[in-house]
């Protein structure tokens, strides 16, 4: 992976991050956040990059939502 695609997925993940975070307490419904980044990730990527942020224990999924911790 080059730099430019390391601080391409950093750049996605902190842009989701922020818009979970943005969010505050009703959450991020994860079909806006898709539909923010459909143009640039597939479903199944975007996927990955939300389990990723849950599993970093930045992010919580509830239901079909999304809530920063």
């Amino acid at each position: 992976m080059t730099n430019q695609e390391k601080n391409a997925v950093m750049g996605i993940f902190a842009a989701l991050f922020e818009a979970v975070k943005d969010s505050g307490k009703r959450g991020a419904p994860g079909g806006h956040l898709y539909a923010a980044v459909m143009g640039h990730l597939t479903l199944d990527q975007f996927n990955q990059f939300m389990s990723a942020l849950c599993k970093s224990g930045k992010v919580r999924r509830a239901g079909e939502c999304y809530f920063a911790n």
